[in-house]
């Protein structure tokens, strides 16, 4: 999200070179580099922020918390046995991570227990938690996407898709359940079937859902932002974005951070 007027904005940027930077922007006046240090032993392949917290996460198995109001580091999580791919948060109670060693992960942030797993045996690419909490959408490295019950702890639906989803954010419109990525294809899905695909020119990087203006932000390898309509599919606008790919952001994360009265 993005910062209110008044408010300032916090990026932070995980890199294949191991090294994790935070940059804090307000409104008219330069951006300022909070921190940067070398949290991992091998590149940040994941990150999410949610509240205070700030978690990464990558090829050397770890995850990192941090406290971002207070900017300290609040210690390592270990479980997975693989590199893990995505991470994500529901609200600021749970903490959710996912692996090439197919397992999903649910962290209680109060005390950062593991409180249990969701293990398809199969590489997990990337996840997606619905805002209600009760529903998690991932895709598998085995082209596989399944729709875990969060509530019973089991898969619901799964479904082959016909190229490796890897990227997956659920919708913003009653006309789009949730969208995959693939290569250069964005495919949009209603009810387990795709509804319409969304083409690009190079491979896709990152997605965004925006629901106020049921857009569809679509980041490609060759610097270009893509907006879509998420109702039909019909594309808003193409903004270029960087002159030039930036293959060392793993995520862009934006958090809104209110001004001390």
């Amino acid at each position: 999200s993005t910062g209110d007027e008044g408010g300032d904005m916090r990026v932070v940027l995980g890199s294949y070179h191991k090294q994790v930077t935070g940059i804090e922007w307000t409104p008219g006046e330069p951006a300022a580099t909070l921190f940067a240090f070398t949290p991992h032993l091998a590149s940040v392949k994941a990150s999410a922020c949610c509240g205070k917290y700030l978690a990464t996460a990558g090829t050397d198995e770890t995850i990192k918390v941090y406290n971002m109001e207070k900017l300290i580091d609040l210690g390592e999580l270990h479980f997975h046995n693989g590199t893990i791919t995505s991470l994500g948060f529901h609200g600021t109670s749970h903490m959710f991570s996912a692996a090439e060693d197919g397992q999903i992960c649910i962290w209680r942030t109060r005390d950062w227990e593991r409180l249990t797993s969701l293990d398809a045996q199969e590489a997990v690419l990337d996840m997606s938690v619905h805002s209600s909490g009760r529903m998690l959408i991932a895709t598998y490295r085995n082209r596989v996407i399944r729709l875990w019950d969060l509530v019973k702890g089991r898969c619901s639906w799964k479904k082959n898709l016909p190229q490796r989803g890897e990227h997956v954010i659920w919708g913003c419109t009653p006309e789009t359940e949730f969208v995959v990525a693939a290569g250069n294809t964005v495919s949009c899905y209603m009810d387990g079937e795709a509804t319409f695909t969304l083409e690009h020119e190079a491979p896709v990087l990152a997605m965004v859902a925006i629901e106020q203006f049921s857009l569809l932000i679509c980041g490609t390898a060759d610097g270009k932002l893509h907006l879509w309509d998420c109702t039909d599919g019909g594309q808003t606008a193409v903004l270029r974005a960087h002159e030039t790919p930036e293959h060392l952001v793993c995520r862009l994360l934006l958090e809104k951070k209110k001004k001390n009265p």
